[in-house]
């Protein structure tokens, strides 16, 4: 029986999900002398309904093998909690507003710089977690 990094499943999951799908067929493809056994991912185009999108597959690993998370996806949400995030975020940009005006002269150069950068990875979060929320309605 194959061993999957589960982390390396939620990815590919995670980028069929943000293509628009929320079906896909996974078939497990077994392994060789050349090659590990293999998860492969295909799912429907969401702008062709004819055709259908073939993803890279997600190969077994050993327990033993050293597994980092990255920027991998790695923990699920609920529709509910998404909606919680993404209201959160929406919260958070404002406040960043407020703070990036400045009227009262509180925050130096440094800290608005930063509060500038955190606010663009809060909007390109925010709008990822939309377009998630989007494809369940």
């Amino acid at each position: 029986m194959a061993v999957y990094f589960l982390c390396d499943i939620m990815d590919r999951i995670t980028e069929i999900i943000n293509d628009g799908a929320l079906f896909a067929e996974i078939t497990e493809l077994p392994g060789d002398d050349d090659s590990p056994a293999s998860l492969s991912f295909s799912a429907p185009d969401p702008e062709d309904e004819f055709c259908e999108i073939d993803y890279e597959t997600v190969d077994s690993v050993s327990e033993d093998d050293p597994c980092t998370i990255g920027d991998k996806a790695c923990y699920a949400f609920t529709a509910t909690e998404l909606s919680t995030i993404h209201h959160a975020l929406t919260n958070g940009l404002e406040y960043f507003k407020e703070c990036l005006a400045n009227k009262d002269g509180l925050y130096d150069s440094d800290t608005l710089d930063e509060i500038k950068s955190s606010s663009v990875s809060c909007r390109n979060l925010q709008a990822k977690v939309g377009k998630v929320l989007d494809s369940f309605k």
